[in-house]
């Protein structure tokens, strides 16, 4: 198990993860189904690419206007600094 599966599960975050790296395929995909099944996502936006920087911003600014309640978009390190594994 990944130590980011971990840190998720013990926050009660969700209970399983899906990687990727292309936004406008496998996160889009990964992040639709999580949502659709009542998750909320944490995407890190400095982590990601596309083969079309258009489809990629545009990708990102969607995920942070329509979906903001279900969808968190924010760069790694504000992720690193806020997760942290706790005994």
């Amino acid at each position: 198990m990944d130590a980011c599966k971990l840190i998720w599960m013990h926050m009660g975050w969700i209970r399983s993860s899906s990687l990727g790296g292309e936004t406008d395929v496998c996160v889009l995909a990964t992040v639709l189904a999580a949502i659709d099944i009542g998750y909320r996502v944490i995407v890190a936006e400095d982590a990601l690419c596309s083969s079309s920087a258009q489809s990629h911003h545009a990708l990102l600014q969607l995920y942070a206007e329509r979906f903001s309640i279900q969808i968190e978009v924010t760069p790694t390190a504000d992720i690193l600094r806020v997760w942290t594994v706790q005994d």
